[in-house]
C-alpha cells in the first residue's frame, strides 16, 4: 500500500493533481483547501490514503498526517464515502471538525456537499464517544493529554473542552497533572459533574 509520495507537481486538475514521482505521474485527489496552496513545478510530499476497488485504484493526498487521519475517520462513518470525507476536509479545518463533534454542532457541517441532516446526525453520533480521535490541534500538548485522560475517566467531551477553553492564560497550570486536577475540580463542582450517563 502507498502511504506517502514525494514528487514534482506537474498539473492541477478540477478533481485532483498530477504528482510526478521519478517520471511516473500519479493522479491524486486532494482537499480544495490544499489545492489553493500548491504551485506547479514545486516539490511536495503527501500522505496518501490508497483505495483499491473493482473499477480502479484511487489515491487521496494530504499535506499533514493530522488531516490524513481525519480522512480515514470520516470515511469510516456509515454512509460517508471518500468523496464526502474529502468535501468535509475541503470546507472545514481539522480544528473546526473536532469542535463540531465535541460540541455536537450540526450547523458547522450544514454547507458541506453530500452531507444531509441525517448524515450529519449519524456522523456526530458515531464519533462523539470515541476516545481514539485525534484532538484539536489548537490545544497544547498538556491540554490534549488532559482532554484524553478526562474523557477516559468518563467526563463528557463537551464539558471538558468548555473548561479547557475558558482557563485564563495567566492561570493555566504548567503540567498535565495539575491541569487534570484543575479540570476535575471544575467538572465535579458543576451540577451533574459533567459525567456521561451510563
Amino acid at each position: 500500500m502507498i502511504k506517502k509520495l514525494s514528487g514534482i507537481l506537474d498539473d492541477v486538475l478540477p478533481d485532483g493533481i498530477i504528482l510526478n514521482v521519478s517520471g511516473i505521474g500519479f493522479f491524486i485527489q486532494i482537499p480544495l483547501s490544499l489545492k489553493n496552496n500548491l504551485h506547479l513545478n514545486q516539490a511536495y510530499t503527501l500522505y496518501i490514503d490508497m483505495m483499491v476497488r473493482q473499477d480502479g485504484v484511487y489515491l487521496f493526498g494530504f499535506m499533514d498526517n493530522h488531516q490524513h487521519q481525519w480522512f480515514s475517520i470520516l470515511n469510516g462513518v456509515q454512509g460517508i464515502g471518500p468523496k464526502t470525507a474529502l468535501n468535509i476536509l475541503s470546507g472545514l479545518s481539522v480544528d473546526q471538525i473536532v469542535d463540531g463533534i465535541v460540541t455536537q454542532n450540526k450547523y458547522i457541517f450544514k454547507n458541506i456537499p453530500g452531507l444531509g441532516p441525517k448524515s450529519i446526525t449519524r456522523l456526530l453520533n458515531e464519533l462523539k464517544d470515541r476516545s481514539d480521535l485525534p484532538v484539536a490541534s489548537h490545544l497544547s500538548a498538556h491540554q490534549q493529554d488532559a482532554f484524553l485522560a478526562l474523557q477516559n475517566l468518563g467526563f463528557d467531551p463537551v464539558n471538558i473542552m468548555s473548561v479547557l477553553q475558558k482557563i485564563p492564560v495567566d492561570q493555566a497550570p504548567h503540567t498535565t497533572e495539575d491541569l487534570i486536577k484543575y479540570c476535575l475540580g471544575v467538572l465535579t463542582s458543576n451540577p451533574g459533574g459533567g459525567i456521561k450517563e451510563p
